[in-house]
């Protein structure tokens, strides 16, 4: 599962998967070394998670309003031509 993916099923909620070792026993990425910079990694990717749904859910509500508002001129424009 890719950290940015919205998976809805409740089971895989705040879940990730590490590979650390390759099929033939290396690192896969020496950055990740020590576990406190796997957790280092699960945080930020939490964060970029709640960070996106943020902006999401702002931009959609930017929409709405735009949308009652374009509603509402069409309406005063309509009675002003009877």
């Amino acid at each position: 599962m890719y950290s940015r993916e919205c998976n809805c099923d409740f089971q895989y909620r705040g879940k990730i998967r590490v590979q650390i070792y390759q099929e033939d026993g290396r690192w896969c990425l020496i950055h990740f070394l020590p576990c406190k910079s796997v957790m280092y990694g699960a945080e930020i990717i939490r964060q970029l998670k709640i960070s996106t749904q943020k902006i999401v859910n702002d931009h959609q509500s930017s929409q709405r309003k735009f949308k009652t508002n374009s509603k509402e001129r069409n309406r005063r424009n309509f009675c002003l031509c009877r």
